[in-house]
């Protein structure tokens, strides 16, 4: 099971706790109203990242709205192009796990749901659970707590899953709003940089992670540049110089959550190794017909 990798995106490892959690659906079975995979998603499990087909090659979250391509889903919420999916800020780095997030296009923000897939998987239960508190479709009085289903119990033991439902916790969920029905929270990702390596957040909630020699130490008031054009000229300018991250940084970080560029955030990417998110936008570019 280790090593296993993204059929999409080679460069990126699938988390450990997922591939089990396919083990655990195809000992189960699929699509059950009641079953494992509502539990932790509404819409349904990603289900190519266990059966890969060729003609499933591009994916599907890229066919829409412009969305984070750092962004790569694991599951669906079932309405309205709402996933959940792990943030591969920085494929060289060959990391086991992600931070993951919860991403509506709408919204136009990443919101965090966990800072691995274990935890994620965790607190998409715990949603699961505030939503029956909340009752929002009659549940309760028809259904048990989510918590009290066989379905539950062996979702948890297969993949060692341990969401905390001791009522203090529940309520002080509920008042700091961190995870809430669909797993809605108002945190962002925040991951902890590697030595040499430097996080700078961004408006949509994914940020850039890269050697600070990637970043120039100048360019902390780049976004207050007052035209698109400046910036874009900015960015031009900081990847000549070798500073990549700054560049991406920048045009990244627009108030309107768009590419201010698609050329020179490629070339970005380029620049960083990341030849995936590369990949990625051109695969959004040619479904948009930009």
């Amino acid at each position: 099971m280790k090593g296993r990798r993204h059929p999409r995106h080679p460069s990126m490892r699938l988390p450990e706790v997922f591939l089990a959690l396919g083990d655990h659906l195809r000992d189960t079975g699929r699509n059950d109203a009641d079953g494992a995979e509502y539990l932790l998603c509404p819409g349904w499990v990603e289900e190519r990242l266990f059966d890969p087909t060729p003609e499933d090659a591009d994916p599907r979250e890229l066919g829409g709205a412009p969305q984070p391509v750092e962004i790569v889903p694991f599951g669906w919420a079932g309405g309205g192009g709402i996933h959940y999916g792990w943030v591969v800020l920085a494929p060289e780095l060959d990391l086991d796990d992600f931070p993951c997030v919860f991403y509506a296009a709408l919204d136009g923000v990443a919101y965090w749901l966990g800072d691995n897939t274990r935890q994620a998987f965790e607190n998409l239960l715990l949603g699961r659970v505030a939503e029956w508190e909340c009752d929002y479709f009659g549940q309760r009085g028809r259904s048990p707590a989510p918590y009290d289903t066989p379905q539950w119990t062996a979702l948890c033991e297969a993949l060692a899953l341990r969401p905390d439902l001791s009522l203090a916790v529940r309520e002080a969920r509920r008042e700091s709003d961190e995870i809430g029905p669909d797993a809605r929270s108002a945190r962002r990702i925040r991951p902890t940089a590697p030595p040499g390596w430097r996080y700078e957040p961004t408006r949509d909630g994914i940020g850039v992670l890269a050697p600070e020699s990637a970043f120039d130490p100048a360019s902390a008031d780049d976004e207050c540049l007052p035209t698109i054009d400046m910036k874009i000229d900015r960015a031009s300018a900081l990847l000549a110089a070798g500073h990549p991250a700054s560049a991406l940084h920048l045009l990244r970080n627009d108030e309107l959550n768009d590419y201010l560029d698609e050329e020179l955030t490629r070339q970005a990417y380029l620049a960083l190794g990341r030849t995936m998110h590369a990949d990625r936008l051109d695969v959004w570019l040619r479904l948009t017909d930009r």
